[in-house]
């Protein structure tokens, strides 16, 4: 591999010896060596304090173990099968995420607990592959934090998770206040060492523990504090199907547009004389201030969900039209609560995308841990190539990561950005998406595959195309494969704007091919139809 930054081993003989884990020197840089033994290994703050040169000789390591230009998917799968090779990527990946946060945690006091996680793979996924990483100035110093201030973090597999999905949530939404971030980790280990979560909480894994500990109030009021948390985990307890009741146990507030002074819900009046009464040295005790005071839509969803939340059960509020709904999970499965549309806008995202469609998708994505993590690997190898300028070797690499979880939305976005920075594209390849997209998505989840290639696909597609007739072929090909509209309605109309666009002079053949495709479908041909004819968007 021509690698311009990282030397490589060339022989066959230095590959052999690499691959045995035997201890040499290249002869491009004395001072690159493969270790003997990568797992459990003794690691020094000396070697991670200087992490530009860690990350080289990291990359080195593995550039050497994936010899060729443009690998096949046989040889990534080859090299990730070896438990010290996925460490060997871990680590890269960690120090190209992190950068100088690596190198002042290895000179910290805490030090001892980053090599840990430097020598733990389960850690290291959680870490890396458990949602996007976006925004992660904070995250490893967040963590670096929780460990100086709790010495027994380490010690327990759970306390683990709920420290990398708080750091790594605060520091994704970019909130900056270690205090709070503290709090809140605090919040959740204190209460799973106490047993007064669900009983559930004890088997989430890191995705599931990143919707808990990230969890927000949308109207930025006080239902995620410390106060307001802990008097839902004491006085709202409910077995897991509880908070997704549509009946009863978890609709416990009063529904008032006005409190018993007569000041409205819409004005700032409505809690203000009460405030005093309910604010303790955490904060306002939001939860117990509603329940006694009443509220609306918002306090109703936000009551529901932050119950769920405060007792370890995931759930998340969402935006209707002109209201506030929740949803909470339960044996797995989302369940809408409290809504009134079918329009629905959940307020936490990793991927950017709110529709309702997209939280069954990526539960369903991060619920198959091992192809998630051989997907988001694979993701973290073709980043490794396109740092080192092998543009199409990080193209093929990242094709290989949707193909092996092509419903991951989030690999698709990882992969598409590194397929599209190559100089020249190849329609084919892009085509070959536009395929894989209609297989994984248009049975289960048309709603996803749409926004994959309205967003993802045809951009880079469409400029490619000159043929008119190609270009109406590949868009009717979502709707000849789309039988229903999935798990929930959506708004096709944004999609067939789309559409229309990219179709260009060829909107009239588009459109022909379109009905033609949706004809029959009892919850399409009508909602294209009344598109088509111009109408504002029909109620369903």
């Amino acid at each position: 591999m021509k690698t311009p930054h990282f030397p490589v081993l060339k022989t066959a003989l230095a590959l052999t010896i690499a691959l045995a884990g035997t201890t040499l020197f290249a002869a491009e840089d004395k001072s690159i060596k493969i270790d003997k033994a990568v797992m459990g290994e003794s690691l020094t703050g000396a070697e991670w304090k200087n992490v530009k040169n860690q990350k080289r000789k990291l990359a080195n390591k593995i550039l050497n173990l994936i010899p060729s230009e443009k690998p096949s998917d046989k040889e990534i799968t080859a090299f990730l099968k070896a438990p010290e090779n996925r460490i060997l990527l871990n680590r890269w990946y960690f120090t190209d995420t992190f950068g100088n946060a690596v190198a002042a945690a290895a000179s910290g006091k805490e030090k001892k607990v980053l090599f840990q996680v430097l020598s733990d793979e389960d850690w290291l996924n959680g870490f890396l592959y458990s949602g996007r990483l976006d925004n992660t100035d904070n995250f490893l110093p967040f963590f670096m934090k929780i460990a100086a201030s709790d010495k027994k973090m380490q010690d327990d597999p759970v306390t683990r998770k709920i420290a990398v999905a708080t750091a790594g949530e605060y520091s994704r939404q970019e909130q900056t206040d270690d205090k709070t971030m503290l709090r809140r980790y605090r919040f959740f280990a204190k209460s799973y060492r106490e047993e007064l979560l669900n009983s559930t909480f004890k088997d989430l894994d890191y995705w599931d523990m990143r919707i808990i500990c990230g969890w927000a109030s949308h109207n930025g009021s006080n239902w995620g504090n410390e106060t307001s948390l802990r008097w839902s985990r004491d006085n709202v307890k409910q077995p897991e199907a509880g908070y997704a009741s549509r009946g009863g146990e978890i609709h416990q507030l009063n529904y008032r547009l006005f409190n018993i002074c007569g000041d409205t819900v819409q004005g700032a009046d409505y809690y203000r004389a009460y405030v005093p009464v309910f604010t303790e040295r955490a904060g306002i005790n939001q939860a117990a201030m509603s329940y006694e005071v009443g509220a609306v839509c918002g306090g109703v969803s936000h009551y529901g969900a932050s119950a769920a939340i405060a007792n370890g059960v995931p759930a998340v509020t969402m935006g209707e039209p002109g209201h506030c709904a929740f949803a909470t999970r339960n044996n797995g499965k989302w369940i809408d609560n409290n809504s009134i549309e079918w329009k629905r806008s959940t307020h936490w995202t990793q991927t950017g995308e709110r529709e309702w469609a997209f939280l069954f998708n990526m539960q369903d994505a991060f619920s198959n841990k091992k192809d998630c993590i051989a997907a988001m690997q694979r993701i973290a190898i073709a980043k490794l190539f396109q740092k080192t300028q092998n543009l199409p070797g990080a193209a093929e690499i990242a094709v290989q990561a949707i193909e092996t979880q092509p419903i991951n939305y989030i690999v698709w976005q990882y992969a598409t950005d590194i397929i599209a920075a190559q100089k020249k594209q190849d329609p084919a390849v892009w085509q070959k998406l536009n395929g894989i997209a209609l297989q994984a998505f248009c049975k289960k989840y048309p709603n996803v595959g749409a926004r994959c290639l309205q967003k993802l696909v045809y951009p880079r597609l469409m400029p490619l195309l000159n043929d008119d007739k190609k270009k109406v072929e590949i868009l009717a090909s979502f709707w000849n494969a789309t039988e229903t509209h999935g798990p929930a309605s959506w708004e096709m109309e944004t999609f067939f704007d789309a559409q229309k666009s990219f179709a260009g002079t060829a909107s009239d053949a588009y459109l022909k091919a379109t009905k033609a495709a949706v004809k029959g479908k009892q919850q399409i041909e009508g909602v294209f139809d009344n598109w088509a004819a111009g109408n504002e968007p029909l109620k369903r």
